[in-house]
């Protein structure tokens, strides 16, 4: 059986990147643009776009693939431990 790999790092990780998005998406594009009045609008644009992205969709990703992996381990550690039916 192989040894699962703890996600507490990259965890840790996301949540930083997490909190950052969540306050570039909290800020919206227009106090954005004060912040960064050298930057364009397609960029900050991207940002806030990018940001809200990341929130909903990469927070339960690592999590699913894990979940994924352990399902796959599990049917094959069945498949190898049942008698051959020949």
């Amino acid at each position: 059986m192989t040894e699962i790999q703890s996600l507490k790092s990259k965890q840790r990780i996301l949540t930083i990147l997490m909190f950052i998005a969540t306050c570039i998406t909290a800020l919206g594009s227009e106090q954005l643009a004060q912040l960064l009045p050298w930057a364009p609008t397609a960029i900050i644009t991207v940002l806030v776009t990018g940001s809200a992205w990341l929130i909903s969709q990469y927070g339960t990703e690592a999590r699913v693939v894990r979940a994924e992996e352990k399902k796959e381990s599990e049917i094959l550690n069945m498949m190898e431990d049942e008698p051959d039916a020949r």
